[in-house]
């Protein structure tokens, strides 16, 4: 091999590095599984977030000595972990952001808690022993106000006044004065029922 031709190769292979970078492979992008937006119901934590770096040509990369930080801009509506595991905290909207060196991306988190549990006014409040059954009505709302629909009501009773179905049908059962005790997602009220003869 003559010097020209050794030059030339030289130059090749340096050119070569210069297109993938000093290092060589570069991240330029990351895959996060589960992939984003999350939205969250209850507080619950998500699975932990999965980052995989990828190169200039869309490879998987290992991380070996990449470590990913994960940052939320909100902690009042989802917190996240070093290790990334997300848990709902209050009802909002928060962007995660995940870093691998200088690559970052930005997922939308948005979570929809039930806070508020009202009772209707049209819920029965008074019933005689003979009375057919009534029934209890309550609306669900997040922390900011917001009706959330489609949400299950547990009802359950504090004395054997009255009994209470799922549906919130209230039967009289012996006199006195009990309360029906609606719960979703952890947040609770009260109602005042009282049984006359």
């Amino acid at each position: 091999m003559n010097n020209r031709t050794k030059i030339f190769l030289g130059f090749a292979v340096f050119s070569m590095f210069l297109a993938l970078g000093c290092e060589g492979k570069k991240v330029t992008t990351l895959k996060i599984t589960p992939p984003g937006p999350y939205e969250f119901v209850k507080r619950v934590d998500s699975p932990k977030l999965k980052v995989t770096p990828l190169d200039q040509s869309g490879r998987p990369m290992p991380l070996l000595k990449m470590t990913p930080s994960f940052a939320t801009s909100d902690a009042s509506v989802v917190e996240v972990s070093t290790d990334g595991k997300l848990t709902a905290v209050g009802s909002g909207l928060a962007e995660i952001t995940v870093k691998v060196n200088e690559v970052t991306q930005t997922l939308q988190a948005k979570v929809s808690l039930a806070e508020v549990i009202e009772f209707t006014e049209d819920s029965t409040k008074e019933m005689r022993l003979s009375d057919k059954p009534g029934v209890v009505k309550v609306v669900v709302k997040d922390r900011n106000g917001n009706e959330l629909k489609g949400r299950r009501v547990k009802f359950t009773t504090s004395d054997y006044c009255v009994k209470v179905r799922q549906n919130g049908t209230v039967y009289p059962a012996s006199l006195g004065r009990c309360d029906v005790i609606a719960t979703v997602d952890g947040a609770t009220n009260a109602h005042t029922i009282a049984v006359r003869e």
